[in-house]
């Protein structure tokens, strides 16, 4: 699990999807997933991991931010965050994550 934290406009998800990832990827043989938490990170984050269908996965959350600026419920955050944390702390899920934020002040989970 990797944050990847700057500025706006600073080239974080550039850095991430067109300089880190291309080459993890490449010497991983993992699938790329990429998400955006949006109003309903559950179901993303979900139909994400669909698409690996068990394989593993390098998932990348752009714009991590939005879980605490589109998701008024408090709770339904920490549970996606919960939920992404135990993704890729159990090595029998296959997932690993690289989260872009922007550095901008947000509530603690």
């Amino acid at each position: 699990f990797l944050i990847v934290a700057g500025a706006s406009g600073s080239g974080k998800s550039s850095l991430v999807l067109a300089g880190v990832v291309p080459r993890l990827c490449e010497q991983s043989g993992e699938l790329l997933l990429i998400m955006q938490p949006g109003g309903q990170p559950q179901r993303t984050l979900e139909a994400a991991l669909q698409q690996a269908a068990g394989r593993p996965a390098l998932l990348v959350v752009d714009q991590f931010e939005e879980i605490f600026t589109h998701v008024a419920d408090k709770a339904a955050r920490q549970d996606w965050v919960r939920r992404l944390w135990q993704l890729c702390a159990d090595a029998k899920s296959g997932v690993s994550a690289i989260v872009t934020m922007n550095n901008c002040s947000v509530e603690p989970v």
